[in-house]
């Protein structure tokens, strides 16, 4: 699963971004107050467990260019 928050324009928001030492509650509450945040969710197919050798080797695998750009993937949006 993917998720991107995005602004009214489509581009990319930092509301959601923890910033410092953010709490969760005042993470959820900059997104929640933020007017025309939208979250674009994608599911994906699984990658398989124990096929890479770390956390660096598995956030490598889950990025858009080398998961076949999502072509498994179906986009959802929740405004």
């Amino acid at each position: 699963m993917r998720i991107r928050y995005l602004t009214a324009r489509r581009s990319l928001s930092t509301a959601p971004a923890f910033v410092g030492d953010d709490t969760l509650l005042a993470s959820l509450w900059r997104v929640a107050s933020a007017r025309g945040v939208v979250a674009e969710v994608r599911v994906c197919a699984a990658i398989p467990p124990g096929a890479h050798r770390d956390r660096r080797a598995l956030a490598r695998a889950a990025q858009p260019e080398n998961h076949g750009s999502f072509v498994a993937c179906g986009p959802f949006s929740c405004h």
